[in-house]
């Protein structure tokens, strides 16, 4: 009688290790399963600002250039950047008020463009890393308050960007940002048809402002 239970030990025994052995090989082999979903965080970046403009129109008349002299002039804005997928490149929007002043002088009397602008820029930036960005893009733009009827109050064109950060505490970045403005739309308000004057925006700027990046989810 003992000799068979000895038997049925020794057997249960075995087959017991042997099926913990296929066991911890079959877990080894097999890879594990995350059950928290892979994904990229979307990273947002809100940025109040303050702006220093200096914008000097390019101006045609007759086939000759006149030349117009920017005077430093102010504005204030929001911008909002998402990180695009794990890749080094941002989306930027923005909504900006902007002041624009510029003067020349004609024949001895000086004369004065001042107009006031909703402003709204569209950039693809690329991160060179947390510190360093440049960026690519547009704008359109429309004018407010007593504008001349002399002159369009809608503008587009062509945004270019280049950005410093500096971290004052972890998500919050001190910005410099200077802007280049090259308007494609012709300012002149004439007749369809008939030849006359070519004005252009022409600007640069200066954005300062504090950037607060955080994941929304």
């Amino acid at each position: 009688m003992i000799k068979n239970w000895r038997f049925f030990f020794s057997h249960t025994f075995f087959f017991f290790s042997t099926l913990s052995s296929i066991t911890e090989n079959s877990a080894l082999a097999a890879p594990e399963l995350s059950l928290e979903p892979s994904h990229t965080p979307l990273i947002v970046e809100i940025t109040p600002v303050v702006i220093l403009n200096a914008a000097a129109p390019t101006q045609k008349q007759n086939g000759g250039s006149l030349s117009w002299t920017g005077n430093v002039a102010s504005g204030f804005g929001l911008l909002t950047g998402f990180s695009l997928f794990d890749t080094p490149f941002d989306l930027e929007i923005g909504g900006v008020y902007l002041n624009h002043s510029s003067e020349r002088d004609s024949g001895g009397t000086l004369l004065t463009l001042n107009t006031h602008h909703l402003h709204l820029p569209l950039l693809l930036r690329f991160n060179f890393d947390d510190r360093v960005s440049i960026g690519l893009g547009g704008y359109a733009s429309i004018a407010k308050g007593n504008v001349s009827t002399s002159i369009h109050d809608r503008d587009f064109g062509l945004l270019f960007s280049a950005r410093a950060s500096l971290k004052i505490v972890p998500q919050l970045y001190f910005i410099v940002d200077g802007r280049y403005q090259h308007g494609l739309s012709n300012l002149a308000n004439i007749p369809p048809g008939i030849p006359g004057d070519l004005l252009n925006t022409r600007s640069m700027q200066a954005y300062l402002g504090f950037s607060y990046r955080f994941m929304p989810f």
